[in-house]
């Protein structure tokens, strides 16, 4: 049987009720026809009907349509229903007006009042305060975490200097409409916080003034993080890559860019995008960065060490030759040589991983941040890593210390004192034609494309300085 008067049925057996017994009770009527035609017409001083009015505010405050997009919906809905089409300029006034009307709206006169003020806006010289409003009885409604929905506006200022004087007349205005709060929450301003200050020394009441806590928990963490020196550098590398490769294919692995306002309390996007990206290179997966393989010859002396020359030597066809993926590359070094897959081990596969070397590329100094380094390269000078770059550059150093010593026993009647190596070594100028030595070194030299200051920090006796965490700077051309 039907309890109640609004029209609700009490369920008898568990399942709905027959035919016969359906009768509600005061269930509500449809509006009648004098409702109806009242919605469909225009209140005084405006064109369009109430009902357009309900529509554009509904679609633009609930929805989260435009001003432009609120008339392109009417449109679609002209056929079946009697509604007109309002401008974009139409849409935004009576969200105006609406707006408006809620903050003249005078709000209830309570003792829980909890007010949370900020300045929001900053325009030119001009400066807007907000203070929202919501008592204390709502906060367990909301499960102590309010909503945007759950606070009222009660207070929206406007000034071209904000002063602790002001703050607390703003205050004084608020109070008298809404009764002393018992607590005021704000970020701590120096305007704020003295205005606040001087509100609560004129109350008999106990208002409490309180730390906002995302504000508190930035400024702990700005304590704790600018003056580290890891921080910072993660900071500058995260700079530095962005700036380097845009529009490339590491685009998708960026980091963010840095906030100039409000910078630490969105430390989490970097830390985030850091945790992410070092497990994207723990996968193993680089096709998304370039899915070819090759051959390089690391990765062949790599195998010629493992499993010795007779069964490498066939390999040496397919050097420097790119593969699509690494199914071809697979198939390659099966139809060159009696090598089998299991033959190739986790080393390899990161030698001849293009994707691999182009991802070491950009965030080789990730994963060395990640353990806790400062510095990306390690106390012998090899780079963390980059294997290959290290053996590589081993390979240049042992060559340039064997042609240095030639050029010395080829010039040991010399003065000591004259330097060794001359301005435009480097690239060949200033050599001597007569001197087989020091063309061989000149050769040695354009083949690394090695400038004469690498050489002389080489033969410097305390290590060379380390700039931005590189131990030898090679030009980006180079083959290392």
């Amino acid at each position: 049987m039907p309890i109640g008067k609004t029209g609700r049925w009490r369920l008898q057996g568990g399942g709905p009720p027959a035919a016969s017994e359906a009768t509600p009770v005061g269930a509500a009527q449809e509006p009648d026809a004098a409702a109806r035609q009242q919605l469909r017409l225009p209140p005084p001083g405006h064109r369009h009907s109430l009902l357009v009015i309900q529509l554009t505010l509904q679609m633009f405050l609930g929805a989260g349509l435009g001003s432009r997009g609120v008339p392109r919906v009417l449109s679609l809905l002209a056929p079946w229903m009697p509604v007109s089409l309002p401008a974009h300029t139409t849409v935004l006034n009576w969200v105006y007006r609406c707006g408006l009307a809620i903050l003249l709206q005078p709000p209830q006169r309570r003792e829980d009042w909890i007010y949370i003020a900020d300045h929001t806006l900053e325009l030119g010289t001009s400066k807007c305060l907000v203070i929202l409003g919501i008592p204390a009885a709502r906060l367990l409604e909301t499960g102590y975490s309010p909503s945007h929905r759950a606070m009222q506006v009660l207070a929206v200022k406007v000034t071209t200097h904000s002063t602790g004087e002001w703050v607390a007349t703003v205050l004084r205005e608020v109070a008298e409409r809404t009764g002393v709060p018992v607590q005021i929450v704000a970020d701590h301003g120096s305007d704020l916080h003295k205005g606040i200050t001087l509100f609560r020394r004129e109350q008999t009441t106990d208002c409490v003034e309180t730390y906002d806590i995302s504000h508190r928990i930035a400024t702990l963490l700005k304590a704790e993080l600018q003056p580290d020196a890891r921080w910072q550098t993660f900071l500058a590398h995260c700079k530095r890559t962005l700036a380097s490769f845009q529009q490339t294919d590491l685009a998708f692995l960026l980091p963010p860019r840095q906030r100039t306002k409000a910078r630490f309390m969105h430390v989490d996007t970097h830390v985030e995008w850091a945790q992410n990206l070092l497990a994207y290179q723990e996968r193993g997966d680089f096709s998304a960065v370039r899915p070819t393989c090759v051959l390089t010859v690391a990765a062949w002396d790599h195998l010629r060490d493992r499993l010795g020359v007779a069964r490498v030597r066939p390999l040496h066809v397919l050097l420097g030759h790119r593969h699509p993926d690494k199914a071809a590359f697979c198939e390659a070094i099966q139809a060159a040589s009696d090598l089998q897959l299991t033959d190739l081990d986790d080393a390899f596969w990161d030698l001849a991983d293009t994707g691999r070397a182009r991802f070491l590329e950009g965030f080789a100094w990730a994963s060395a941040l990640s353990r806790r380094s400062g510095d990306l390269c390690a106390d012998d000078g090899t780079v963390q890593g980059h294997p290959e770059r290290s053996q590589v550059r081993g390979t240049a150093r042992r060559r340039l210390r064997i042609a240095s010593i030639h050029t010395r026993s080829a010039h040991r009647a010399r003065s000591a004192s004259r330097p060794l190596y001359r301005p435009g070594l480097g690239t060949g100028r200033g050599t001597s034609r007569q001197d087989p030595a020091r063309r061989n070194l000149a050769g040695v030299l354009r083949h690394h494309r090695i400038g004469v200051r690498e050489i002389q920090n080489l033969h410097r006796t305390r290590p060379p300085r380390r700039s931005a965490g590189w131990c030898w700077r090679f030009p980006p051309s180079s083959p290392i």
